[in-house]
C-alpha cells in the first residue's frame, strides 16, 4: 500500500521526515525510514509505503525548514 503527503514549500527549504513504529513493514520512498531534502517551490512529495498485507500503526514526524 502507498499514500503520498504533499507539502507547499518555497524552493530552497530543507524538508525532512522520519517514520518511528511500524517495524520493518513501513518505509520512505528509497527504502528506509527517514529522508531529507532541498525543496522545490510548490508542490513537494513525501511517498511512504507499507510493504506488509495487514494495518500497520506508525507516525511520521516531517520539519521543513
Amino acid at each position: 500500500d502507498t499514500r503520498s503527503l504533499v507539502l507547499a514549500c518555497r524552493a530552497g527549504q530543507s524538508l525532512s521526515a522520519t517514520i518511528s513504529g511500524g517495524g520493518s513493514c513501513v518505509s520512505i520512498r528509497g527504502g528506509g525510514s527517514s529522508m531529507r531534502t532541498v525543496t522545490g517551490s510548490g508542490d513537494n512529495y513525501i511517498t511512504v509505503f507499507n510493504s506488509c498485507s495487514n494495518l500497520v500503526r506508525f507516525s511520521i514526524t516531517i520539519t521543513v525548514i
